[in-house]
């Protein structure tokens, strides 16, 4: 192995060390819900603040969830990990909040919305999927219909 490879991998352990340090200096901070939450609507921001989501209590999560939702209804490079932060909450609260979020994505949601959230619901909650692919059925939209019809046939077996 490389001198510089071992330099890299020492500078690389030290900074986490620094970085996990900041990070719980920084969630100790009352007011960092609010901060996390402006800071998901920045896209070079996204990654820390998804990072420091998983670092919070589970129960903190619910804070995010109409973001994460959000983060979760179109393809991005964080659109697996939003979903696995929603996947962490409390089952009974998700579904009793998830279809909310949903329609407020839907009212002007396409294809990918469509798409991106029958994936959600199909970890979520079959029966939920299902009655999302019915609606994408009866949408004027030809590709929310495939959407729908795509869902239908994967997963009705």
């Amino acid at each position: 192995m490389e001198d510089d490879t071992l330099v890299a991998w020492d500078n690389l352990k030290k900074n986490h060390a620094i970085y996990i340090e900041s990070r719980m200096n920084f969630i100790k901070k009352q007011d960092h819900p609010q901060i996390i939450s402006a800071a998901l609507d920045i896209p070079g921001e996204r990654g820390l603040s998804l990072d420091l989501i998983s670092a919070l209590p589970i129960s903190e999560g619910k804070n995010f969830f109409d973001k994460l939702v959000a983060l979760a209804s179109y393809v991005h490079g964080f659109t697996e990990r939003c979903r696995d932060l929603i996947l962490r909450l409390p089952h009974d609260w998700v579904m009793s909040n998830i279809e909310r979020e949903i329609e407020i994505i839907l009212k002007e949601g396409d294809y990918e919305e469509y798409r991106c959230l029958l994936e959600l619901c199909r970890q979520l909650d079959h029966d939920l999927m299902f009655k999302l692919a019915h609606r994408a059925l009866d949408s004027s939209d030809d590709d929310i219909k495939e959407a729908g019809m795509d869902f239908l046939t994967r997963w009705n077996a």
